[in-house]
């Protein structure tokens, strides 16, 4: 669904063209349930909440954060 993203990006103004990425996303998973591709018994009997899971995630955006605070850092005026 790069197509997608691409022509919302050019044509689409404002919010749209911020929420491309989105969109692609939702016409691809359009795309496979119409076709009978998508399956989402898996999503159905997931739990609602994982704490693993989610301390994971949190673990990831961490680590990304504070490598763009310490560039921003070097980047910075140095006062």
């Amino acid at each position: 669904m790069l197509a997608v993203i691409l022509l919302v990006v050019k044509y689409g103004r404002g919010f749209l063209s911020n929420i491309a990425v989105l969109i692609g996303i939702i016409a691809g998973t359009g795309l496979s349930f119409a076709l009978g591709k998508a399956d989402f018994a898996k999503v159905a009997s997931a739990k609602a909440f994982a704490i693993v899971t989610m301390r994971q995630v949190m673990i990831v955006v961490m680590i990304g954060s504070l490598g763009m605070f310490l560039a921003l850092g070097e980047a910075g005026p140095g006062w």
